[in-house]
């Protein structure tokens, strides 16, 4: 019987001493001796303290009154009783502690929640806005390519457009040789005024065909005029023996007559067309002759994918 005693005696001291080192514990954070301690740290050490505290009493209890139940008993309800009381009391503290973190949690974080949504709601409306903007640019966009294509379309009607119309040929006799002029005619087919016109012709013979008969190297400007609708304008022309180009009709030579026109429309952009003819294959009526075409140089700038408007 003392055996167990003891063995109850040591129970409650290890518990006591147990319980009295959690009591230290909490002092120590009370009083902040101790780094900050977490609710859930100072909640676990409150209820260790509650428990041991309840072992040593009832260790205590038990090795002083032995077997005599009917005073152990009382004893040990008393203890369980202060141990229930003090648990309800730990846990209501501790339901109470809770909801009120909960609430300051509200508190704080609510506000930073409903700023949190506004900003998402603010972005989405902000995503809205740049979706409508670019939209809108998309089709300012489109309807700016549909009033430019319409401008240039518009441009295109209305400039001036020169073109090589004809050749007129007249015949001179000076001193026993006669000679045959040459001079091309150009007229302004657009619906505007063709402003620094420019034009120049070149002639040259050839025993044999010619791949590129086209060379204006030192071929002399026509002084700068301006050409109104539908307005014919001479260039300077060229000549050559008459007895050389009978030669080219007949088929025993080769005659070249070839030349540019260079001008503005009113819109202020450059534009050029060429001509070349060649005989044999020309039919003349009157002053007027229709060449035949040499295989190229017989465009417009729209032709020159390199022309620099």
């Amino acid at each position: 019987m003392s055996k167990q005693v003891e063995v109850l005696k040591v129970i409650g001291c290890v518990a006591g001493a147990t319980a009295a080192a959690f009591g230290f514990f909490l002092l120590l954070a009370h009083y902040e001796l101790l780094p900050p301690l977490s609710p859930f740290v100072t909640q676990l050490a409150t209820f260790c303290l509650l428990l041991f505290g309840f072992f040593a009493i009832a260790s205590f209890i038990c090795a002083a009154f032995g077997q005599d139940w009917r005073r152990t008993k009382p004893a040990l309800d008393i203890a369980t009783f202060f141990l229930l009381t003090g648990t309800v009391i730990f846990t209501g503290l501790s339901w109470r502690e809770f909801h009120a973190q909960v609430r300051e949690m509200k508190l704080v974080y609510g506000p930073v929640a409903n700023q949190a949504t506004a900003a998402k709601d603010a972005a989405e409306a902000a995503k809205n806005s740049a979706n409508a903007a670019i939209k809108q640019a998309e089709a300012s966009q489109q309807s700016a390519k549909v009033s430019a294509d319409t401008f240039a379309a518009l441009m295109e009607a209305q400039r001036a457009s020169e073109i090589f119309k004809m050749t007129n040929l007249t015949v001179t006799t000076e001193n026993s040789v006669v000679e045959e002029h040459w001079v091309p005619v150009w007229e302004n087919v657009g619906n505007t005024l063709a402003k620094e016109l420019r034009t120049r012709t070149k002639c040259t013979f050839s025993d044999t065909p010619l791949d590129h008969p086209f060379d204006l190297t030192n071929a002399p400007d026509d002084d700068v005029s301006s050409a109104s609708q539908k307005e014919q304008t001479l260039g300077k022309g060229c000549h050559g023996p008459q007895i050389e180009i009978n030669k080219a009709r007949a088929g025993q030579k080769y005659f070249y007559i070839f030349g540019d026109a260079k001008y503005r429309d009113i819109f202020g952009k450059r534009h050029l067309t060429e001509f070349c003819g060649t005989l044999p294959g020309s039919v003349i009526v009157s002053n007027i002759t229709n060449m035949s075409q040499c295989h190229e140089h017989n465009c417009s700038d729209e032709d020159y994918p390199g022309f620099t408007k």
